[in-house]
């Protein structure tokens, strides 16, 4: 249940499930400072268990950046050193919403912090473009830092990650132009034009859609998720020449890099 404050805390005699209280007081405000927080949620706690009530889960509240962020993590960590064993959450969606930042690597930090402050449940929503697969994320980002914090040993080489567009080490093909005998000429970019046979490309519900236009009429659909597959299959069905070939191979794939980062994609232009 979400959530308990002092004006509802009489609610819990009613209950029997877990519920979350969190440290708003009879006037609906709640402290910016974290002792103050804290000692509303200790003082809340009391009244509880003379109610009979044990089922209570903590929340000081996580606050986003510029707005208390740090004075919020102090409140996580006096509320555990005040109160070893009782269960606390943290809602990580709190700083990832209001952060236009990529949320791996945001949820990765945030799930160290609760790890090593000792959070038991974190509180992640998608409620923005943004922020989709933050689930995922966070629940890649928990396990890495469970199995780090039981090894002792920083979160990294453990065979979890949250990279997602970076990568730990480069990696080679093992060529060199200084190996070759040859010029290699700078390329002029170029805008070719198709007038009467072209392809249009865009990413719907999941999947890749290709729709095949001759004389300006669209007379074949394809669709997918795999960019080679629908490669394969739509030069099969259709004669088209060796550049509008290779176009269409480039605008798949990024297509399908779209689609695996739930990123927009819009043909002949640049994804990043």
């Amino acid at each position: 249940l979400l959530s308990l404050t002092e004006n509802t805390l009489k609610l819990a005699r009613l209950l029997s499930i877990p519920a979350v209280v969190i440290p708003q007081n009879r006037e609906g405000r709640v402290p910016v400072k974290a002792e103050e927080r804290v000692n509303l949620l200790l003082n809340y706690t009391k009244k509880l268990e003379k109610m009979g009530y044990h089922k209570y889960v903590l929340d000081p509240l996580l606050t986003p950046i510029h707005s208390g962020l740090v004075e919020s993590l102090v409140a996580y960590y006096l509320l555990r050193n005040n109160l070893p064993h009782a269960p606390l959450l943290m809602g990580v969606s709190n700083v990832v919403e209001l952060l236009d930042a990529d949320s791996p690597g945001v949820n990765a930090v945030l799930a160290g912090v609760a790890s090593e402050v000792g959070v038991d449940l974190l509180y992640v929503t998608e409620a923005s473009v943004k922020t989709r697969g933050s689930i995922k994320e966070l629940v890649s980002a928990t396990k890495l830092m469970w199995l780090t914090h039981k090894r002792r040993q920083p979160p990294k080489d453990i065979g979890i990650n949250l990279l997602r567009l970076k990568e730990k080490k480069r990696r080679s093909a093992g060529m060199k132009k200084e190996k070759f005998k040859i010029e290699f000429k700078e390329v002029p970019r170029s805008n070719p034009t198709l007038e009467h046979d072209f392809f249009k490309i865009w990413v719907e519900e999941g999947e890749i859609y290709v729709a095949y236009y001759h004389n300006r009429v669209a007379i074949k659909g394809f669709k997918g998720k795999d960019a080679c597959n629908l490669y394969r299959e739509i030069l099969k069905q259709v004669n088209v020449s060796k550049e509008h070939a290779a176009y269409l191979g480039m605008e798949l794939e990024k297509a399908e890099i779209a689609l695996k980062l739930d990123k927009s994609y819009i043909q002949d232009e640049k994804l990043f």
